[in-house]
């Protein structure tokens, strides 16, 4: 855009030498002295189209700049709260895994909804240090449990029957 400016600035000038041109020259006849007219006022409204148009250019420009600004410093403002983490941060994507898989498991398990396999096979995936891991293996060992106590208990009722 500055470019642009830049661009525009150097067009006027060499609009204003064309009037400058036409209103140092002398006219031949009346034809020659009507056209230079015509030739002048084309020229001024074209300077004054370009000067519009510069004019809304460095609006534009001032509006992106306050625009910036604002940006920059909600950004600077939430830096300071929390900082900004990379997308490849395995910290972050650590905390993001477990808080997702945490909000399924919690709620499959409050909705009393069936376990993904998918869901388990993912949580199981993660790190050994993550709560939703430990979670898991205590949800699966449970159900492990009441599964070798059927078990048996099926059994018992085999030989008693």
């Amino acid at each position: 855009m500055i470019r642009s400016l830049e661009e525009g600035e150097d067009d006027l000038r060499i609009i204003d030498l064309k009037i400058a041109t036409l209103e140092k020259k002398k006219a031949k006849n009346e034809l020659d002295k009507e056209h230079d007219e015509i030739q002048k006022r084309k020229i001024k409204r074209k300077k004054e189209a370009l000067c519009d148009s510069m004019k809304e250019m460095d609006q534009k420009i001032k509006e992106t700049e306050e625009e910036t600004s604002f940006f920059l410093s909600a950004y600077q403002q939430l830096e300071k709260i929390e900082p900004l983490k990379r997308h490849d941060d395995p910290e972050a994507n650590a905390e993001f895994w477990n808080e997702n898989f945490s909000q399924e498991l919690q709620l499959r398990i409050l909705l009393q909804k069936p376990l993904d396999i998918d869901l388990v096979k993912c949580i199981l995936a993660l790190d050994e240090g993550s709560l939703v891991r430990r979670e898991m293996i205590g949800i699966l060992e449970q159900i492990e449990r009441k599964a070798i106590m059927s078990k048996q208990q099926s059994k018992i009722g085999e030989t008693n029957g």
